[in-house]
């Protein structure tokens, strides 16, 4: 699952010269079969007439639905037709928002049999919002259809590395979306602590140099139930 703004194809960046930056390739390299899905709501997803209708939690149903079908298809050989039909352990993996509504997902339904949770945090985002307050920190231009999209290059510092290529930042930028405003829901303080409490199978945590959780190395006690919760700062 991508972040706020972004679609799938943030796991797929075809960019000449750039090969590195498609972790979907780098993934399929590996053995895994990577399936990237877009945002409720954005993408070549449906558009619902008001954007405040896409709650996290139908969020978090949504992807539990499609995490039973991808599963579904692969136990029949109908994931693809050079795969075989096998029983699959699927990995759900999130970054920022994406990492959200996995944990959601996997606290309230429990489709995944690990997850990866990437630039996000249990108990507030910094940067983004008022821990105190829960009042946004970053300027937003909202639609009448309940939409709102921020400018992506002023945010340029947080997201990207000096070393990051900017053609690799403008290609990114470029597919950069709206988001239905009922997903802002994810900014407030803790809002996918009790959910968290309820995953059970193994977490890996990845947090940046620079990165939106106040205390990276406090995170792995949001999820006392996991058999393993592996942190990492890179």
């Amino acid at each position: 699952m991508p972040g706020g703004g972004f679609t799938r194809r943030y796991y797929d960046l075809e960019l000449d010269g750039h090969a590195v930056y498609s972790p979907a390739k780098k993934l399929a390299e590996r053995g895994f079969i990577p399936t990237a899905v877009d945002n409720l709501g954005t993408g070549e997803n449906m558009v619902p007439e008001d954007g405040h209708a896409v709650t996290l939690d139908r969020f978090a149903s949504a992807l539990a639905e499609v995490e039973r079908q991808l599963r579904g298809r692969a136990r029949t050989g109908a994931l693809h037709a050079a795969l075989a039909p096998v029983e699959a352990a699927v990995v759900g993996i999130g970054h920022s928002l994406g990492g959200c509504i996995i944990t959601l997902a996997q606290g309230d339904h429990r489709c995944c049999d690990a997850v990866g949770i990437f630039g996000y945090s249990c108990r507030y985002i910094i940067g983004a919002v008022d821990p105190e307050t829960g009042e946004r920190l970053r300027a937003r231009e909202y639609t009448s259809n309940g939409y709102n999209r921020t400018s992506a290059s002023t945010q340029r510092a947080r997201f990207y590395s000096e070393d990051v290529p900017i053609a690799v930042i403008e290609a990114e930028e470029a597919g950069r979306v709206a988001m239905p405003n009922g997903v802002a829901e994810a900014l407030i303080p803790s809002r996918t602590a009790p959910a968290a409490a309820r995953i059970e199978v193994l977490v890996l945590l990845l947090f940046g140099e620079t990165d939106v959780s106040p205390g990276p190395h406090a995170e792995p006690g949001f999820y006392n139930p996991s058999t393993d919760v592996t942190p990492l700062m890179v």
